[in-house]
């Protein structure tokens, strides 16, 4: 079994958290999906003994659209040349480990293109733009994702805070006015501290947007808007890496977003910017 198989990795990711039907399900796929040829749900629910409509659940919970979606992807997946050309032996020149590294990455990104919602993006950027106050949140890897988007917003004019501390988080959750908004990175949707914080904002009526690689994980029952990653893994390339790549092609799309969006009243903005940059920067 190839492990460069997106839609067959995203069921390993999500395996621990899918239903007792959804594993049978997920354990008939991973057995049989390079013989699947023009199987239907119907005969899917009939060799797992579930039903249609646990199939569909079943492609949901793994962040496709339906079954149909699915296996599309499934199939363009397992016929493709690069499915296996990820292989990496330790013979492998300098050259061929770049090659294989870069297409590992672009695949990530492909697959965040693919189960990102546009509407989702769209009520994000919305949002974020007439939001009176802006809460940044992350840790571990996806702390330098979340610092990177306070960064990218700062420039183009957005007002926020990005705070690293959970105890801080916390207090600033607890004076901020409902109309603000959370913006949670966790790429597993299991952290900790994370959690605790988007749980508190979305009990106090504050509007929660998270960026989460694990469909279903428990940080999603606490947010708004989701928006989600690419999930894949590797035996050598990392993963922790190409998380960081497409969370922050996440970023970019929004940033792009608003700076259009707020392309009027920026007008000489980066030129602002970068004056007062200027003064950080060492001179020849």
């Amino acid at each position: 079994m190839d492990d460069s198989i997106i839609s067959l990795t995203r069921i390993k990711q999500h395996y621990h958290l899918l239903s007792i039907s959804e594993k049978r399900i997920a354990d008939f796929i991973l057995e049989n999906y390079r013989s699947f040829g023009n199987i239907t749900a119907q005969g899917i629910a009939d060799s797992t003994q579930t039903s249609p409509a646990t199939i569909i659940r079943f492609c949901r919970s793994i962040g496709f659209k339906g079954f149909v979606d699915f296996k599309i992807f499934l199939k363009n997946e397992v016929i493709s040349p690069s499915a296996n050309w990820l292989n990496v032996s330790s013979e492998e020149s300098m050259a061929m480990i770049k090659q294989k590294s870069f297409a590992f990455n672009r695949r990530s990104m492909d697959e965040t293109l693919s189960i990102i919602d546009d509407e989702a993006l769209e009520k994000t950027v919305e949002l974020i733009d007439k939001a009176p106050q802006i809460l940044i949140i992350g840790e571990g890897g996806s702390g330098s994702s979340s610092r990177a988007a306070y960064d990218a917003f700062l420039q183009i004019g957005i007002r926020c805070d990005y705070i690293e501390d959970p105890f801080f988080q916390i207090l600033a959750i607890s004076n901020m006015e409902k109309k603000g908004i959370v913006l949670g990175f966790s790429h597993s949707g299991m952290s900790r501290n994370v959690f605790e914080s988007i749980k508190l904002a979305h009990e106090r009526g504050i509007t929660t947007i998270g960026f989460v690689g694990i469909t279903g994980s428990p940080l999603t029952k606490h947010l708004d808007i989701v928006l989600f990653t690419g999930v894949s893994n590797h035996t050598f390339f990392s993963d922790t890496l190409s998380a960081r790549i497409c969370e922050l092609n996440v970023v970019s799309t929004i940033h792009a977003a608003l700076s259009i969006k707020r392309k009027d009243e920026l007008g000489d903005y980066h030129e602002k910017v970068s004056k007062l940059l200027s003064i950080k920067r060492v001179k020849r």
